[in-house]
């Protein structure tokens, strides 16, 4: 699910839309049972999404096309808003409507994890949390795939800045240390940072940079976002193990805290990857070497 601008096949029209990706659906149904099920799940998650979210926006697209991926976009469409080309509002008004689209994604991923929980078979596009086993029932959706973690120049007004991609490097880095260590990993599932499967269970893992040896913020930020991430998208029952991610080491205080809430911690350090206890006794970081 993503937000994204639709052109009309006569390009007299163009639609911001928050909708589904439909190749994976095509790939194994036909297309108009790929299309029923796309309208299904759009359909679903616009009606529980709040009056006042979507209040003024449109429940259908028309792309002007009568068959292809236009036609599924059209059936995969939640909400939209669409502009006559020759027409189009001025950049503010434009530029709230996607800041709108933005803050309703999150709120329509929330939606959809809870349907999926709650409605049977009418969530297709997400796999059911649960029914993995390590050898027998592994999620073809869930991969490895970081984003690339090479600088790259944003220009702002004249003036050009580098900026840094630690973040990514972090996930990149460890996800595959995880794989080497036999876990099924997933950088996909947005917006967690990290998935990681194995034997002994599924964990949800928030990767945060230390910026300028300043552990607090780090730390900060990992709690809330494991707590948010735990609470919203998976039911009580089905809870995951926890792990905050970090750039460099974040000192015992920080490690007990985090400890004291159930949550793991992992650190790079000159060795490979330092940890809690817990991540250690759980795989997930190397035992502390010995000096002698």
């Amino acid at each position: 699910m993503y937000v994204v601008y639709l052109f009309a096949e006569n390009m007299e029209t163009v639609s911001l839309s928050l909708n589904h990706g439909v190749t994976e659906l095509h790939k194994k149904y036909r297309p108009a049972e790929a299309n029923r099920r796309l309208a299904a799940e759009a359909g679903a998650i616009r009606g529980v999404l709040s009056v006042e979210g979507v209040q003024g926006m449109e429940p259908a697209i028309d792309l002007g096309s009568q068959s292809g991926l236009p036609r599924s976009y059209e059936y995969g469409n939640v909400v939209a808003r669409t502009y006559k080309v020759d027409d189009l509002p001025d950049e503010d008004t434009l530029c709230a409507d996607l800041r709108r689209f933005i803050a309703l994604y999150q709120d329509a991923l929330v939606a959809r994890e809870r349907l999926r929980q709650t409605t049977r078979d009418v969530i297709v596009t997400v796999r059911a949390e649960g029914t993995w086993t390590h050898e027998q029932d592994k999620d073809a959706l869930l991969h490895f795939a970081p984003k690339s973690d090479e600088e790259y120049v944003q220009f702002i007004e004249g003036r050009e800045i580098v900026k840094s991609r630690r973040h990514e490097t972090l996930v990149r880095d460890y996800g595959t240390y995880l794989r080497v260590k036999g876990f099924d990993v997933g950088t996909n599932v947005h917006p967690r940072d990290i998935v990681a499967r194995s034997e002994s269970g599924h964990w949800l893992i928030e990767a945060k940079v230390v910026r300028r040896g300043n552990a607090t913020h780090a730390v900060r930020e990992a709690l809330g976002q494991l707590a948010t991430y735990s609470f919203l998208l998976y039911s009580p029952d089905k809870q995951p193990m926890q792990m905050a991610l970090f750039t460099e080491e974040i000192g015992d205080a920080y490690v007990r805290l985090l400890e004291h809430h159930g949550i793991a911690s992992v650190w790079r350090s000159a060795t490979g990857w330092s940890g809690s206890s817990s991540a250690v006794t759980a795989g997930l970081a190397s035992p502390m070497q010995s000096d002698a």
